[in-house]
């Protein structure tokens, strides 16, 4: 399963946890309502090519693996002028296509998408419009270091290190006098070095290894909240730690949301802050915009969302002085266990994403 199908595997599975509360036992089963739902992670994005991407699962019960991939008859995608364009299989439940400017569809702000498909079992599912608008593009990000409450392995109430991450960015675009309503998405890369004693290659080699930063960390914001048409907005936080160690880059993609895409989002982001407080609003299912096309009960069945959006790119490379020069991964700390006690630290190109060059815009 890709890293970015975890990250929407993750979000969905969160927003299908919302109908308990946080204090209830984790042992539950999911209701029959859920029980077989579908489960659709879709996304548009614009660009040269434009690229649609959609996951699909089925959900059975509330373990770490309740989904489970689905196949579908077709995938297809329209716009509001007529036009429609088949998204082929890449795998079981995995649809995407790159869509260049000589294929016949049009990729443009101000038109509305449509996703629909059909399943084996008989079921035709269509999403509402989602409407594709500007984004601004952010002009910088900036770090602070903060600390937040954490227990330890002693059970003792402690203090965590943490970045903060905040992007400078203006709210609207020349295109449009719509203040713009913003999801962010972000991916991180680190560079580990073996320890010499321990690595099986004749000579330590550096790793860069790129992943999805946070899968379960949603972080949007509505523009219309704001007066000034230059905002500052934190977005992301990291853990301090061996990950910041050797340098860390995190790439961070700025993503417009029309108001249907942005109520969803930010309902996702709520829930997933949720703290158990009184005063907040109760947890609930999160209503997806795709249904059947015939309409029936079995609208309770389906989940996740589908969206249109442009997005632009910023990056921010973290030198490990700017964090305190924090203990690095390798050499690890002794074990009495024969063997590798970590990894990365004897063979780092077989870490899960890993390169031996280091990926452009690596400043260190």
């Amino acid at each position: 399963m890709s890293k970015n199908t975890l990250r929407g595997a993750a979000i969905c599975l969160l927003s299908l946890a919302l109908v308990t509360s946080c204090l209830d036992e984790l042992d539950i089963k999911a209701p029959k309502s859920v029980q077989g739902g579908i489960v659709i992670n879709s996304k548009l994005v614009m660009g040269n090519p434009s690229v649609i991407q959609v996951d699909l699962n089925r959900v059975f019960d509330f373990t770490g693996q309740s989904l489970q991939r689905v196949g579908a008859r077709n995938v297809m995608l329209r716009n509001d002028l007529g036009e429609e364009i088949e998204i082929p299989e890449l795998d079981a439940g995995l649809h995407r296509l790159e869509i260049f400017d000589d294929m016949g569809f049009t990729v443009e702000p101000g038109v509305s998408f449509q996703l629909s498909l059909s399943t084996f079992d008989g079921r035709d599912l269509i999403s509402d419009m989602d409407k594709l608008c500007t984004v601004p593009a952010p002009t910088e990000v900036n770090i602070r270091n903060i600390e937040k409450d954490g227990v330890n392995g002693l059970g003792e109430n402690i203090k965590v290190p943490f970045l903060e991450f905040s992007v400078e960015t203006p709210i609207q675009t020349s295109e449009s006098s719509e203040r713009a309503r913003l999801k962010w998405d972000f991916h991180r890369t680190y560079q580990v070095s073996e320890d010499g004693g321990l690595t099986i290659a004749p000579e330590p080699r550096t790793c860069y290894i790129s992943e999805t930063a946070n899968p379960t960390r949603v972080s949007v914001e509505d523009g219309n909240r704001f007066v000034t048409d230059v905002i500052t907005t934190s977005v992301y936080e990291e853990q301090i730690g061996p990950i910041m160690a050797e340098g860390y880059l995190l790439t961070i993609y700025q993503q417009s949301l029309s108001p249907e895409a942005f109520d969803y989002w930010d309902a996702v982001a709520q829930s997933i802050e949720r703290t158990g407080n009184l005063f907040e609003a109760p947890a609930g299912l999160i209503k997806s915009n795709i249904k059947v096309a015939t309409g029936s009960d079995e609208d309770s069945q389906i989940f996740g969302y589908f969206y249109v959006t442009q997005q632009d790119t910023i990056r921010k490379f973290v030198t490990p002085a700017e964090v305190g020069n924090p203990a690095r991964f390798c050499p690890p700390p002794p074990a009495p266990a024969m063997g590798c006690p970590r990894d990365v630290c004897c063979n780092c190109p077989g870490e899960l994403g890993s390169a031996q060059s280091p990926p452009p815009f690596w400043e260190f």
